[in-house]
Formats: C-alpha cells, sequence, structure tokens
C-alpha cells in the first residue's frame, strides 16, 4: 500500500553502505538509523523521532529491516517492523508494531478510530463497526495464521477483500474467498481440502478482541472499511480509496496514543539502556 519512492528502490548493499556513511561521519555518536518496512512506515514516524534521527525504507518489506539490522552490531541501528505471526526475536535491536503490524496498532486505540470512523460514518458505534469488521475477517485472518505456523506456503497475494464482500448482507463471503485462495494455488488444491478443515475447527472458537488485533493483518482490514463504507454509503457517497483510509487513520493517531503502546515502552527502555534516544516523548509536543 506506500507510495513508490527512490529510497525504496535502493538495495540492501545501498542501504547498508549509506548507513556506514553516516554513522562513520557521526563523530559525537549522536546519530540513530531507524529501519522500516515502507513509506506508510515513513509517514508514521515523521514528526514521532527526535531531529537526530534518520528514518531509512528496507529494500525488501520486514525482512529486509531484519537484515539491515542484523548487518550492524552497532546500538544507533534499530528496526521496527510488523510481526505478523512472529512471536519474538532473538535481536535486541529489532522491534515489532504491537499486535500484527502498524495498521493494527492504530486501529486497537479507542479514542483514535472513534474519531477515524465519525469521520467517514457518523451513525455507526465505532467499537461496535471495529468487531464486526474483524469477526469478518476472522477466516481468513485464520487461515493467513495458520499457513505461515504450519509451513503450508500458501500464496495469499492478489486476494480481494472487496469481490468477497457482499454488499446486501454487509458480510465477507467465504466461499467467495476460498475461491479465490484456489485460484491463485492451482497446485495445491488437494492440500486446500485438508487446511480448511484445520481452519473451519479454529473458526468455531470465540476470538477476543485482542486476539482479532494479534492475527488480523492490516490491509485486509483497510480494504473491508473501504468496502463498508461502500455499502453505507451507497451511489451517492463520496469515493475512497485504501491509501486514503490509512493517511485518515494516522491523522486520528495522536501522540498521547502512541506513547501508550507497548512498542513505545520498548523504546524508552532502549534509550534507558544503551542512551539512543528514539522518539519524543508526550512532554516534548507541549513544550
Amino acid at each position: 500500500m506506500g507510495e513508490n519512492s527512490i529510497q525504496s528502490n535502493l538495495s540492501k548493499e545501498d542501504i547498508i553502505a549509506e548507513t556506514k556513511l553516516m554513522l562513520g561521519a557521526d563523530f559525537e555518536r549522536k546519530r540513530t538509523i531507524l529501519i522500516v518496512e515502507g513509506n506508510d512506515d515513513v509517514c508514521f514516524f515523521t514528526g514521532r523521532v527526535v531531529s537526530n534521527v534518520t528514518i531509512q525504507e528496507s529494500h525488501s518489506g520486514k525482512i529486509g529491516v531484519e537484515e539491515i539490522v542484523r548487518s550492524f552490531s552497532d546500538s544507533r541501528v534499530v528496526g521496527i517492523r510488523d510481526a505478523d505471526y512472529d512471536t519474538a526475536t532473538d535481536c535486541s535491536r529489532l522491534f515489532y508494531y504491537d499486535y500484527s503490524c502498524l495498521e493494527m496498532m492504530l486501529i486497537a486505540n479507542d479514542t483514535a478510530f472513534s474519531q477515524f470512523v465519525y469521520a467517514y460514518c457518523q451513525r455507526v458505534e465505532p467499537n461496535v463497526t471495529r468487531l464486526k469488521l474483524l469477526d469478518n475477517l476472522k477466516w481468513i485472518s485464520l487461515y493467513r495464521k495458520l499457513s505461515c505456523e504450519n509451513h503450508w506456503d500458501i500464496n495469499f497475494s492478489g486476494i480481494s477483500i472487496a469481490e468477497a464482500y457482499d454488499h446486501s448482507k454487509e458480510v465477507v463471503d467465504i466461499s467467495k474467498l476460498l475461491s479465490q485462495i484456489r485460484k491463485i494455488n492451482p497446485q495445491k488444491s488437494d492440500s486446500i481440502v485438508s487446511h480448511v478443515k484445520s481452519v473451519t475447527t479454529c473458526y468455531r472458537a470465540a476470538c477476543s478482541l485482542e486476539t482479532y488485533l494479534s492475527i488480523t493483518q492490516g490491509h485486509d482490514f483497510l480494504y473491508l472499511f473501504q468496502a463498508f463504507y461502500d455499502a453505507l454509503k451507497g451511489k451517492k457517497g463520496q469515493t475512497i480509496n485504501v491509501a486514503g483510509i490509512f493517511k485518515s487513520l494516522l491523522c486520528s493517531y495522536g501522540e498521547i496514543c502512541f506513547s501508550e503502546t507497548k512498542l513505545y515502552q520498548k523504546l524508552t527502555a532502549y534509550k534507558d539502556m544503551h542512551r539512543v534516544i528514539i522518539v519524543k516523548s508526550p512532554n516534548y509536543y507541549n513544550s
């Protein structure tokens, strides 16, 4: 979903070389290099980090973040990436967003999400809407999670939430999602039969909001919100796109919201341990 940029077209070698140059020129050791997945992450951290932090896009998403960070042993090189279905890392300079990804961390905040929803849909209850959308994505979220954990190697690229959304019933049609998965993975038709049984078993179990936020992909949620909005507004409604939806969510997410996250607390603890300041404190905005 991120926008194209010159930075995103750099190779791993280019980024490592550039990072070495910046570190080498930092004689006072006050510069920090923050490696992130892409442009959306740059947008989020711009204005939230202190002036001596350089935000650097990865060459290859979350995998690239980890590769670049592990290429250095310097405490001034730090990476932040989506957790997706990883639960831990042995690299002390690599951090995850709360829940599954950046979008889910934003969506999890009640204040920010309420402001975001009211900006688009004045007559709906934000918390009810959030749970409804997450519940509609439960099946595909569980399939993604189980595929990762069990190494099923299912390709989900190209899955369209919009095509699977039934506007009249305001639900995601699971059969349409399954049809898309079969079409994208023709060589795994036999395996998919057993996969569906496993997913269905997990699907029957109740999910807490915390679990939903941890298993749902942010892009799935934003595309479903777009379909939900289109169904709500009908033909007379203003057209919205996912990039715009993300920017709206970002604008509703204040500095206090960020300071309440586990990620913020971990970055603060890292500062105390290594004397590497990355993010601004909430008091900065009141000074």
